[in-house]
């Protein structure tokens, strides 16, 4: 268990300096995220995602997904269900919007 810990460690520090490098690498925050999630560093995985706030939903929903179900994880439901909320009606929105420029 003791090598599991510090191998955990090692990767967390590798994907912290990649994600210095390339902080928008979607495949690189996802691995951070879980890593950070299964050593329990939710602050530094909140922190990772608050970056994100300002980029489009389009190109960074599942790393709000991801964010949602370690939300849901962690027992902060209330926070969980608000993100799924605003996906959903972002969803359905752009939905609506690509139905209507087909509908032209």
């Amino acid at each position: 268990m003791k090598s599991f810990n510090i191998t955990l460690r090692i990767g967390q520090k590798l994907l912290q300096q990649a994600l210095d490098n390339c902080p928008q690498h979607e495949a690189l925050m996802q691995k951070a995220l879980k890593i950070y999630e299964r050593v329990g560093d939710l602050n530094t995985a909140r922190q990772l995602l608050s970056q994100l706030r300002a980029s489009r939903p389009d190109r960074v929903w599942r790393l709000m997904l991801e964010g949602a179900m370690m939300e849901g994880r962690a027992g902060n439901d209330a926070v969980a269900r608000r993100v799924f909320k605003v996906w959903l009606m972002f969803r359905c929105l752009f939905l609506v919007l690509l139905a209507r420029c087909y509908k032209m």
